[in-house]
């Protein structure tokens, strides 16, 4: 705790405020590209380039932690919709740690409320035609197919010039037996080129949510992902009703 402190004291040391934007947490998006005097940007979310318009970029955490070649590409159909496209492979199955190649599209409606308050609409469709052991927001269900839809709202508060805050909140699997309600937070401070973020999310059954997921809650996500087959079994119902899972939500961004 001692260290963090000095850390964000550190970040705040800086006062040079710049329009660096934040692309949001792993479930929800933001519907940003660049601002006018951007166009490239590297960090462990993304490395990307574009302009105000368009943007298109690979996740350096993917590549790193998931052995995950992946693409994406973003584009503002307006000044409150973005369409972003993903294709996602894992090149090397041999840690048997992840082993999963899909695609995505997504829509964002960005609703401006004040100069403080940004609501991030997202609409989301993947498609896994390989998932034995996917990342951890796609959770082992009853009814297990290659499609997912999500769905969720990412608030953005402003509170200073240096520092946001990001809130949100939405539902996983939608068209499962088991959707998963997904929240999560992150606190972000923006100091020369770069943008710091730190927190976490969580994704459980409204069925462990309701019964005690201190006590009574399973990740069953993890558990599988130490099992020779993963996801290519006959998964256990009760396991899946008590299943719950923690998600980091931290970034460190520089833009230019």
């Amino acid at each position: 705790m001692r260290s963090l402190f000095f850390l964000c004291l550190f970040l705040f040391s800086f006062n040079t405020f710049s329009n660096n934007l934040t692309y949001g947490h792993n479930v929800s998006h933001t519907a940003y590209t660049f601002f006018d005097d951007q166009h490239f940007t590297v960090g462990s979310q993304v490395a990307a380039f574009g302009n105000e318009k368009w943007m298109v970029g690979v996740s350096p955490m993917l590549v790193g932690v998931y052995n995950m070649l992946n693409l994406y590409g973003r584009y503002r159909l307006n000044e409150n919709l973005t369409l972003e496209l993903a294709y996602f492979d894992t090149f090397s199955e041999d840690t048997e740690t992840y082993a999963m190649n899909g695609y995505g599209l997504h829509f964002i409606y960005l609703q401006k409320l004040s100069s403080k308050w940004n609501i991030h609409y997202n609409f989301q469709f993947q498609y896994y035609s390989q998932d034995r052991y996917p990342y951890s927001i796609r959770r082992p269900t009853e009814n297990r197919n290659e499609a997912q839809v999500n769905i969720s709202a990412l608030n953005e508060w402003t509170l200073t010039n240096d520092l946001f805050l990001l809130g949100e909140a939405g539902v996983l699997h939608l068209t499962d037996p088991y959707p998963r309600l997904h929240l999560g937070s992150s606190l972000g401070v923006r100091f020369d080129e770069f943008v710091f973020t730190l927190g976490g999310s969580v994704t459980s059954t409204f069925h462990a949510l309701y019964n005690n997921p201190l006590d009574d809650s399973y990740d069953y996500h993890r558990s599988l992902l130490s099992k020779r087959d993963g996801y290519n079994r006959e998964l256990e119902i009760e396991k899946i009703r008590r299943d719950v899972g923690f998600h980091a939500e931290s970034t460190l961004q520089y833009f230019f």
